[in-house]
């Protein structure tokens, strides 16, 4: 009995701290509060990419890295079929840019943020297969 009266108190007191540790914040009704910017990571896929090309025989990737610009070179490498309309074409290629801005510096409440994207095909020498993409900002 004395074991699981000290796990009860040992809880007790433990739920206790973990709700008076609770800070709130309310940066809403203030123009004092904002979140700053304290770090962009940047992500380059050239694992993704190298796997990729490892584990396909038909397409080829090839893509590019800057902060806030993405190039990705899509290209056929299989043999050319002339039997589906139209052919598939070795070595036919498809190249998109991503160019977007950069987040603010500072968010304050209430403020609205603009954010740019821009989606190109700067090359298309791909004669069967069709072009798709998406973005998102999070």
């Amino acid at each position: 009995m004395k074991k699981i009266w000290n796990v009860l108190i040992i809880t007790l007191l433990m739920i206790t701290s973990i709700h008076l540790g609770i800070i709130k914040v309310n940066a809403a009704g203030s123009d004092e509060y904002a979140w700053v910017l304290a770090e962009v990571v940047d992500y380059d896929e050239k694992e993704e990419i190298a796997e990729y090309n490892k584990n396909h025989t038909s397409y080829s990737l090839e893509g590019g890295y800057a902060r806030n610009n993405y190039t990705i070179i899509t290209s056929y490498i299989g043999k050319t079929d002339t039997y589906p309309d139209p052919d598939m074409v070795h070595g036919e290629s498809l190249t998109v840019q991503a160019i977007w801005s950069g987040p603010p510096k500072e968010l304050k409440p209430n403020e609205p943020v603009t954010l740019t994207l821009s989606l190109a095909m700067l090359e298309n020498t791909q004669s069967y297969f069709t072009f798709s993409g998406s973005a998102r900002a999070f």
